[in-house]
């Protein structure tokens, strides 16, 4: 049996044990490159595939690989350009979990999914990147910054992962907002200072951004100007982060132009 024969062989065990979309994503475009003194050498396309795939499938690789070589492989992965380089094992966080919130309270489109967002060049390393926070929140790339210029897929992308994290994990609470809503909040509560209920509102803003898995805030930029919304929302953010959780932001600006 050859490279090529071995490989799609590999690829078709590897199928029937994941998704559709987890297999396009990580394991489709991969290549082996041969089998030398003990170790065997994968070509990926990124980075981002060759780190994945060590902290979410290494296990399932190392099976798999056994099943059809009848041996022992260690696993080197090549990324394409690159030299070899044998891959450190990442150790495996245990994620807790908060009250079930459905697609409806977490503000999600259900028709923006993965399966239905298409891929190209100009968007691959958004897409996977995106795949990896949706399948290991608060573990990978956090927090994740999605910024282009309008109608590239910057909301489709948040909400695929919004909804494939509540599909995964429906014990995971979710929300999607866009800058304009979180300001919004904020306004109402500020509109209600000299009321005796207004600490009560904010427990009620605070509880709303603040106990969340997954905050996904669109459009980022607008927040440019509005200080003492910046000054909540980076509260917020700093809050969320210490707890490991997952925050995503999107922009039409990159980091570095964002008067933040």
């Amino acid at each position: 049996m050859n490279y090529s024969e071995l490989w799609n062989n590999f690829l078709e065990k590897i199928k029937t044990s994941v998704s559709s979309l987890t297999f396009n994503t990580w394991f489709q475009d991969t290549e082996l490159l041969k089998m030398e003194d003990g170790n065997i050498y994968i070509s990926v396309p990124s980075e981002i595939h060759k780190k994945h795939l060590v902290q979410k499938y290494s296990d399932l690789i190392k099976e798999v690989l056994n099943n059809v070589t009848g041996t022992n492989f260690e696993t080197v992965y090549v990324v394409k350009g690159e030299p070899n380089e044998i891959i450190a094992n990442y150790n495996k966080k245990e994620e807790v979990g908060v009250p079930i919130k459905a697609p409806k309270t977490a503000n999600l489109n259900p028709n923006y999914t993965f399966e239905s967002f298409i891929v190209g060049d100009s968007n691959r390393f958004a897409h996977a990147a995106a795949v990896a926070v949706a399948e290991n929140p608060g573990l990978s790339y956090n927090p994740l910054f999605i910024y282009g210029k309008s109608g590239v897929g910057k909301t489709h992308l948040m909400h695929a992962i919004g909804n494939y994290i509540l599909n995964t994990k429906p014990d995971k609470n979710v929300l999607y907002v866009t800058s304009e809503n979180f300001i919004n909040d904020f306004v109402e509560i500020n509109k209600r200072e000299h009321n005796k209920n207004n600490f009560e509102s904010i427990n009620e803003f605070k509880d709303k951004y603040r106990n969340v898995d997954v905050l996904i805030i669109d459009d980022i930029q607008f927040l440019a100007g509005a200080e003492k919304t910046q000054d909540e929302f980076f509260h917020t953010f700093n809050t969320l982060y210490d707890l490991n959780k997952q925050i995503i932001i999107s922009s039409d600006r990159s980091p570095d132009d964002l008067k933040l």
